[in-house]
C-alpha cells in the first residue's frame, strides 16, 4: 500500500491518505427509498467554528455554502440572515466537499465515499443520490438541469444525463486525485488534479484527454470562460491560463508563493482567486497581471464565486463569509 500525501482542493488540508489503485465504480440509479427529509435548523447568528468550503451563489440575495463538517448554509437575503440545514441520510462519513447549482431551488452537494444529494425545492428536502463508488468526490459541476459531473479520488469520474438520477463512471485517463470539475457546455467539460493534471472531454466523456501534466505542483481549482479559455490554480501560487482549448498553457506571474485553493472567471479578462490567508488575487486583463485585493479575513478562502462584477463572494475557514460589489476593490464580511 502506498501512501499518498494530497492538498485536498476543497478542504485545503493536507492530508495523507492511503492508496491502493483505482477506486471501484460501477452504474448506480439512485433508491428512492433513502431519499429522506431534511430539517432546517434555527437562523445561524455564529458560524464562526464552521469550516466553509464551497459557495454556489444564484443572485445578489440567494446562496448556498456548504461546510466541512456536513451542513449546509442558506441565505434569501443577501446574507443577512443563514439558516443551517442538516440532511439525513445514512451510509457515509458527513464529509461535504462541495455545492453547485443551476438555480435558487436545485442544487447537488458531493462528498466523501460517493456521497451526492440533490435538492429542488431550495434546501427544504435533500435527495440521495450518492454512487456506488467508495471514492471521495471533492467536486460537481451542472451544465445545466440534467447534464452534470462529479469527480474524486484516484482518477473517478462520473457523469449524469438526468439530473442525477443515474450516474454513470467514465474512464478518465488518470489516476491522479481529481480535485475540480467544469461543465462548459452539453459536450464540452474540464478536470484538473494532483500531479497538475488537466484533463478535457469534448464528447460529453466518451473520452477524456489529457491536456498537460507537472508532477511538482497540484491543482486544486479552475475556472473557465467558454470552452477555449480555462484558468487553473494551485500551490504554490500557480496560475495556469490557456487560451486554445488546453493546447498550450502560460504559467502566470501570480506575486505569491501562497497556496491558490479557488478560481472564478466571469468572462476572458476578468477573473479571480483566493487561497491561504485570506487572499484574493484579481486580473482584468486576461491574467497579464493580478493584483492582491484585501478582505480582511484572516482564514484561508477556500471557495468565490460571482454572478457579476459588482457581486463576488468568497467562503472560508472560521465561518468567514466575505463579499464585494465592486469588483474587489473593497471587502465586507457578511452577516
Amino acid at each position: 500500500m502506498i501512501g499518498l500525501i494530497r492538498v485536498a482542493a476543497k478542504l485545503g488540508a493536507v492530508a495523507i491518505m492511503a492508496s491502493a489503485g483505482v477506486a471501484q465504480v460501477s452504474e448506480h440509479k439512485s433508491d428512492p427509498n433513502r431519499a429522506e427529509a431534511t430539517q432546517a435548523l434555527a437562523t445561524l447568528h455564529n458560524i464562526s467554528e464552521d469550516w466553509l468550503v464551497s459557495i454556489a451563489l444564484n443572485d445578489r440575495n440567494h446562496a448556498f455554502i456548504v461546510s466541512r463538517d456536513g451542513a449546509i448554509m442558506k441565505t434569501a437575503d443577501g446574507g443577512t440572515s443563514w439558516s443551517r440545514i442538516e440532511p439525513f441520510y445514512t451510509g457515509h462519513t458527513r464529509w461535504f466537499r462541495d455545492i453547485a447549482s443551476i438555480d435558487r431551488n436545485t442544487a447537488w452537494v458531493v462528498g466523501n465515499q460517493g456521497l451526492i444529494l440533490k435538492t429542488t425545492d431550495g434546501g427544504e428536502t435533500w435527495a440521495d443520490q450518492s454512487a456506488s463508488t467508495s471514492a471521495d468526490l471533492f467536486s460537481v459541476s451542472f451544465q445545466n438541469s440534467q447534464n452534470g459531473y462529479a469527480v474524486g479520488g484516484d482518477g473517478v469520474v462520473l457523469h449524469t444525463e438526468d439530473g442525477g438520477a443515474t450516474w454513470t463512471p467514465q474512464a478518465s485517463s488518470t489516476k491522479s486525485y481529481l480535485f475540480d470539475v467544469s461543465a462548459v457546455n452539453d459536450t464540452t467539460a474540464w478536470a484538473v488534479g494532483s500531479k497538475g493534471t488537466v484533463i478535457r472531454t469534448t464528447d460529453s466523456g466518451k473520452t477524456w484527454v489529457t491536456m498537460t501534466t507537472n508532477p511538482a505542483i497540484n491543482l486544486h481549482a479552475l475556472s473557465t470562460a467558454g470552452p477555449n479559455q480555462i484558468w487553473a490554480v494551485g500551490g504554490p501560487g500557480v496560475i495556469l491560463k490557456s487560451a486554445d482549448g488546453g493546447e498550450t498553457w502560460q504559467r502566470q506571474n501570480s506575486s505569491t508563493n501562497r497556496m491558490l485553493l479557488s478560481t472564478y472567471a466571469l468572462n476572458e479578462s476578468t477573473a479571480w482567486a483566493c487561497g491561504a490567508d485570506g487572499m484574493v488575487l484579481h486580473t482584468r486583463d486576461g491574467g497579464n497581471s493580478w493584483l492582491k485585493q484585501e478582505t480582511q479575513a484572516g482564514s484561508f478562502l477556500y471557495g468565490i464565486a460571482a454572478t457579476e462584477a459588482s457581486n463576488i463572494w468568497a467562503v472560508g475557514n472560521m465561518g468567514t463569509i466575505v463579499a464585494s460589489q465592486n469588483m474587489g476593490r473593497t471587502w465586507r464580511k457578511v452577516p
